[in-house]
């Protein structure tokens, strides 16, 4: 990105902890979100408000949330409560405030529809969950959504699935939503599951933030540590990063090689749906890229760094008092 022009991002989003450290990770590196949408996928779409609320509280973010689809086009809300529990946030101890409400809002679909058009230079989209809200946009106001300048999506998966052996988790939960966005001519930078793969948290990686005796610090150690359980329950040496690598994919494209493809995604129900498709050639009306990290031991440690500064204490009342 270059210094001297705006980064007009709106994230949208699911709100589980790989969200929540994506959005550090924004911050970290200067990018303020113009707002941010909400959506199922961690957890039914309430849990993610109420989520959203509790770490908007934690980390004095301050920017507006709009609430956006409670399922899929095909009217499931399809959820990873299976993985991460009905709140989307599991943990070694320490856990988000549940009593922290956001403010009534616009919904997603108009409030994205009021931003496009207020025509912000080069607006793009960080979408981290299912693309249910980014479609509807598309059905909607397809002129509008034409606007948009990149759409960087976690999702999809160029090898093995992790919610089938073909498909990424965001993709299956709502494939007719991908397969529409693929489809409308909508820049898409895909961040699939390869090179989140590449970038894996590992048990040390905790240990500075054990260090930090902060309300912050602690919260961030035991949701990181939950979500290092997932990967290490399994047998695994760790667990990937996801939702941040593609917040890195747009904050930070010199950290990746980038590649020009166009991809389908299956929509039709079947142990084939979710699947993301590479297409043998190149389409200038499927204008989509991915990505793979060049360097993954730098991009993680930038990564750790925005959980640090987030953990680190501003003031003195958030100390610690044991």
């Amino acid at each position: 990105m270059s210094d001297s022009l705006p980064v007009n991002v709106w994230v949208d989003t699911d709100m589980g902890i790989d969200d929540m450290h994506a959005l550090l990770y924004l911050r970290h590196v200067g990018i303020i979100p113009a707002a941010q949408s909400l959506l199922f996928g961690c957890a039914e779409l309430a849990q993610v408000g109420i989520n959203a609320a509790g770490f908007d509280a934690t980390f004095n973010w301050g920017r507006p949330w709009h609430p956006g689809a409670a399922q899929s086009f095909r009217g499931e809300a399809r959820t990873a409560h299976h993985v991460l529990g009905a709140s989307g946030l599991p943990t070694r101890g320490a856990c988000l405030s549940q009593s922290a409400q956001l403010p009534p809002s616009a919904s997603a679909v108009e409030a994205l529809m009021t931003w496009l058009a207020s025509e912000p230079y080069q607006p793009q989209i960080l979408a981290l969950g299912p693309l249910s809200n980014i479609a509807s946009l598309y059905l909607q106001a397809p002129e509008l959504a034409k606007r948009i300048h990149r759409l960087t999506w976690m999702g999809g998966a160029t090898a093995r699935g992790n919610q089938t052996p073909h498909a990424e988790f965001n993709a299956w939960a709502d494939a007719q939503a991908a397969a529409t966005v693929f489809a409308s001519g909508i820049p898409v930078r895909m961040v699939d599951l390869e090179p989140c793969r590449q970038v894996q948290l590992r048990p040390d990686d905790l240990l500075p933030l054990s260090r930090i005796r902060t309300v912050q610090g602690r919260l961030l150690h035991d949701l990181m540590g939950g979500y290092l359980d997932i990967g290490l329950s399994r047998g695994r040496p760790g667990m990937a990063i996801y939702d941040p690598v593609a917040a890195a994919a747009l904050a930070s494209p010199d950290d990746f090689d980038i590649r020009n493809v166009s991809i389908e995604v299956i929509a039709d129900a079947g142990e084939q749906e979710g699947q993301t498709v590479l297409l043998q050639q190149a389409s200038p009306d499927r204008p989509h890229e991915i990505v793979t990290v060049k360097d993954p031991d730098i991009l993680k440690q930038r990564l750790l760094d925005a959980l640090l500064a987030a953990a680190a204490p501003s003031a003195p009342e958030s100390q610690s008092r044991e």
